[in-house]
């Protein structure tokens, strides 16, 4: 089903009917979705530009609730989807944070970079994410993330 609404999304198909009813038949299923599950359907949702609100909060909880499940790709297309949208998440973005620094050393730079990317378009400054990270990468974070600004 999260599939169908990426693929409806992703080739900007104008199905209106079957994407309403794909969202209802989501807003159902949501407890059962994985993290790839709860992932795509906010991306679909944002990437169609549709505004649905009770979406959003039944994907939120279901974020929060499977946040040890997500993996590196999922937690860095989270941020992404999370960018996509108009939603405000403060409740979700602190849980992914979290798991993002927990999970730091297993990250790969495209994925690292992409996560900073979908928090800058946010509005999250990155200073305390950039220290953070360092920190627990026994790094110096460097120039790239002084000032909270990350360069490419």
């Amino acid at each position: 089903m999260a599939n169908t609404l990426w693929a409806i999304a992703e080739a900007g198909a104008q199905m209106p009917a079957v994407f309403e009813a794909l969202r209802g038949a989501a807003m159902r299923k949501v407890l059962d979705f994985d993290a790839s599950g709860v992932v795509n359907t906010l991306w679909a949702i944002a990437e169609a530009g549709a505004q649905m609100p009770a979406v959003f909060v039944a994907l939120r909880g279901a974020a929060v609730r499977k946040v040890l499940d997500f993996d590196t790709p999922e937690l860095t297309n989270m941020f992404w989807a999370m960018a996509g949208t108009s939603a405000q998440m403060p409740a979700v973005f602190e849980v992914m944070y979290r798991a993002v620094i927990q999970k730091v050393l297993v990250f790969n730079a495209p994925e690292l970079a992409n996560t900073f990317w979908g928090t800058a378009e946010i509005g999250i400054d990155m200073t305390m994410t950039c220290v953070d990270i360092g920190v627990m990468a026994r790094e110096d974070p460097g120039p790239p993330c002084a000032g909270g600004n990350i360069s490419t």
